[in-house]
Formats: structure tokens, sequence, C-alpha cells
């Protein structure tokens, strides 16, 4: 009974988080929150616009590509859509020529798992066989209504998961770096504060290298505050100011 309650407690301890306190729990939950808005918003839709009499495609691709950051949504949104096209594609064909046999199946679906191997389709390189599968099994691969559907439902479903990451609660992969600027201000008023002392003070060539140094520091962290600065190519990221011994020299005649 200890144990689980002490399991209980440990899977309860994140919503309790994401409720009292600003943190990943709070992100992940709203993240969550934003994933389900959006699978209802692109089922209502297939129904109800689209009169869709299987609306299972708009909102599998709208579950799927809300994400923490806009580039990434878009990016799986685009993945998604691409598997389909390239799995439907794959099931006219195999459908249009040889038909659905014993002996048709086992190939295309081996072909359908090398082309999801494709790097490019990312995580969502199984639903090429998948649709290879379901379209040849169902409607044997030439239903040009069944393929239509499919894809116009994948396209409005990732385009309604992608507003709607876009326009409800903006993805939050900001806070991380919003927090690092705080925390580099904290330190570059302390050391200021330090120096003010200091040069009201008595102050000599090392406690000069000391500010040098604590300043240098300050500034290799800031690279880590600009959410995209690891996509950016080298020379526009933030560089620390060089501390070797060449510029500890310059100090020497302080």
């Amino acid at each position: 009974m200890t144990t689980s309650r002490a399991a209980l407690a440990r899977a309860a301890r994140p919503a309790r988080l994401a409720l009292i306190q600003a943190g990943p729990e709070r992100d992940t939950f709203l993240l969550l929150c934003k994933a389900a808005l959006a699978t209802v918003l692109a089922w209502q839709f297939a129904v109800r616009v689209l009169h869709s009499p299987t609306p299972f495609y708009a909102p599998m691709a709208a579950l799927l590509v809300v994400d923490r950051t806009m580039v990434r949504s878009l990016l799986a949104s685009v993945q998604r859509i691409a598997a389909v096209v390239l799995g439907m594609s794959v099931a006219w064909a195999v459908g249009s020529v040889a038909g659905v046999t014993w002996w048709s199946i086992g190939p295309v679906i081996f072909f359908a798992l090398l082309l999801g191997r494709w790097s490019r389709l990312g995580d969502h390189g199984l639903q090429v066989p998948a649709m290879v599968l379901l379209s040849l099994l169902t409607v044997g691969g030439t239903s040009v209504s069944f393929t239509s559907v499919t894809i116009l439902e994948t396209l409005i479903g990732g385009a309604i998961g992608v507003i709607t990451n876009a326009v409800v609660l903006a993805p939050l992969h900001v806070r991380r770096p919003r927090e690092l600027v705080v925390a580099l201000a904290r330190q570059v008023h302390e050391l200021l504060d330090e120096m003010a002392d200091g040069l009201r003070g008595d102050w000599d060539a090392d406690l000069a290298r000391h500010w040098y140094r604590v300043g240098g520091e300050i500034a290799s962290q800031g690279a880590g505050c600009h959410p995209g600065d690891r996509d950016r190519p080298r020379e526009h990221q933030a560089e620390p100011p060089p501390q070797g011994p060449a510029s500890a020299g310059r100090l020497e005649g302080v």
C-alpha cells in the first residue's frame, strides 16, 4: 500500500508543479492542452466541413505536428504530408499495375519500409508503409475518393495543428533563454557593484584581472540566451572575449 501511494505521489508531482509554478512541467502541460485542442478542431472540421465518413487523418495530423517550436511544428507537418502522399502514391501504382495479391503485398511493403527510413521524413517515415497497407487492403489502392480525402484531411489537419500552435499560447521554447537573460543581468549587476566599491577604495592589478575574468565568464554565457543561437552559422554566434595570455597581458600595466 505504501509503495502504491509513493508511486501515485511521484506521478502526481508533475501535475502539481505545473499548477503552482512556471517551469518545464507547466510548459509540457500547456503543450498537451494545445495538442488536444488542435485534435478536436481538426476532427470537427473534417466532420462538419469535409463531411468525411472516416474523420481520422485530419485529427491525427493535427495531433502529431504540435511541437514546442514553430520550426519543428512546420517541419513535422511537411514531413507527415510528404509521407502520406508518398505512401498513397506507392499504393496507387501497385494497385493499378499489379493489384492486391499475396505476391505483391510483401515486396511493396518492403519497398515502403525502405522509403520510410528516408531521414528527411523523420519520425513520420512510418506513415509510408502504414498508408500503403491501409490503402491496398481497404480500397485496393486505386480509389480516387479515398486517396484525395486522405491527402486533403492530412493537409488540413497539419495546417490546423500549426495554426493552433502559433495562435494559442505561442511556442514556449523561449522560457529558458529568458531565465538565462535574467540570471546574466543579475551577475552583471553584482559585478558592477563590486567594481564600484573597489574603485572607491584600494584596488590593484590582481583585482582588475579578477573583474576582467568574471566579465569574460559572464560574456561566455551569453551565447545560450538566444533560442536559435546553436542553429546559427558560427560566424554569427556570440563569442566570448579573448582570455588568453595576450589579453591578460594588457592588464599588466594597470
